[in-house]
C-alpha cells in the first residue's frame, strides 16, 4: 500500500470555504445510509427561526449599548449555569456535599475557615462513622477542635 504525501495548508492563499464550515451544508459531516438502505440522520442542528432570534443581536452588533451585551453575555452565561445547576447540584449533589464535609482535614482550607464541633458532627453523612471502632474516634475529634485549629493556625 503506498500513501500520498499529506497536505500541508498554505496560510496565505484564501480559504476555499469563505469561513462557512460551521453554516455551509456542503462542508458538513454527512453520514452514509445504512448496510439494508435505511438513509442517515440528520445530525446537522435546527437553525433558530430569525423571528425568534433577538433582532438587535443580528442587525445591530453594538457593544456600546448595554441591552445588547447583556444578551450576549446571557446567550454565553445561561446554558453554563443550566449544565452546573444540572451536573454539579443534581447529578452530583452528593459527592459535592461528601466533599465539602472532608474540607476540614485541609489545614489550608482551615486557615480561612474557623471549624467547629458540628463540622465533625458533619461526618455523620459517611456509613464509615458508625463503625463502632470510629465512633470514639470522632468524640475525640470533638475534643481536639480548638488545638486543630491552632496548629493550622501556626502553619501561616
Amino acid at each position: 500500500v503506498k500513501y500520498t504525501a499529506p497536505e500541508i495548508s498554505d496560510l496565505s492563499k484564501a480559504s476555499t470555504s469563505k469561513g462557512k464550515f460551521l453554516s455551509d451544508p456542503k462542508y458538513a459531516f454527512l453520514l452514509e445510509a445504512y448496510a439494508n438502505g435505511t438513509p442517515a440522520p440528520n445530525i446537522l442542528p435546527k437553525e433558530v427561526d430569525m423571528a425568534q432570534a433577538a433582532p438587535f443581536l443580528l442587525t445591530n452588533p453594538d457593544f456600546s449599548k448595554t441591552e445588547v451585551v447583556k444578551a450576549y453575555a446571557h446567550t454565553i452565561v445561561a446554558p453554563a449555569i443550566d449544565y452546573w445547576t444540572r451536573t454539579i447540584e443534581v447529578k452530583k449533589g452528593a459527592q459535592v456535599e461528601r466533599m465539602k464535609r472532608v474540607r476540614i482535614f485541609n489545614p489550608l482550607h482551615v486557615l480561612g475557615n474557623k471549624i467547629s464541633v458540628s463540622d465533625i458532627e458533619g461526618l455523620k453523612i459517611f456509613k464509615l462513622s458508625q463503625h463502632p471502632q470510629i465512633i470514639p474516634q470522632i468524640e475525640v475529634m470533638k475534643t481536639e477542635v480548638i488545638t486543630y485549629q491552632a496548629l493550622a493556625d501556626s502553619i501561616k
